[in-house]
């Protein structure tokens, strides 16, 4: 992950803030449907988290992996490199946010949010990583997975794993191995 944007960084950074600023259709209360596109622009940012330190959960933690691109279960975690701490991915290796309008299990991300946003989803009981909480995975309407209440989203404009080019959209964080959303920095 690089700390410094190019040019050309600079300008695709640009156009998909715009674009997701443009597309408010993410302001909606109303429920939408399951999708699982990828990533199309890319721009670097990461969040800073703690982990705690007793239990099992803390070794799993202090040897949590880099970004990639193979996980064996639905929600795995990944050590951010330059000190941008643990946060939560997808199957795909792929950097998960949580969405402040949300209401509980009932998305607020509809319409045209939904390509920007894809859902998280997953077919029957998610699976965790070791070192996250079994119990805090679950699935709301249409099988998106929801990970200690919340519901779980990807970024479009993430294309590698380790991106986090989400957090500097305002209402959307990355989330921690505890389950809760992560300030951007």
């Amino acid at each position: 992950m690089s700390n410094a944007l190019t040019a050309p960084r600079a300008t695709a950074a640009a156009g998909a803030l715009a674009l997701a600023l443009l597309l408010g259709a993410c302001g909606s209360s109303s429920s939408g449907k399951s999708s699982k596109s990828n990533a199309t622009t890319t721009t670097t940012a990461a969040a800073a988290t703690s982990a705690p330190t007793t239990g099992s959960a803390a070794n799993a933690f202090a040897s949590a992996p880099p970004p990639g691109a193979h996980f064996d279960t639905t929600i795995s975690f990944v050590k951010l490199s330059g000190g941008g701490g643990l946060i939560l991915v997808g199957p795909n290796g792929h950097s998960l946010y949580v969405f402040d309008k949300d209401q509980g299990t009932t998305s607020a991300c509809t319409g045209g949010c939904n390509t920007i946003w894809p859902k998280l989803t997953a077919n029957g009981t998610p699976t965790v990583a070791t070192g996250l909480e079994a119990s805090k995975a679950g699935t709301a309407a249409g099988g998106q997975v929801t990970y200690n209440g919340h519901l779980l989203y990807y970024f479009s404009g993430d294309n590698n794993p380790g991106d986090t080019n989400g957090v500097n959209i305002p209402n959307w964080h990355v989330v921690s191995p505890l389950g809760t959303a992560m300030a951007a920095r």
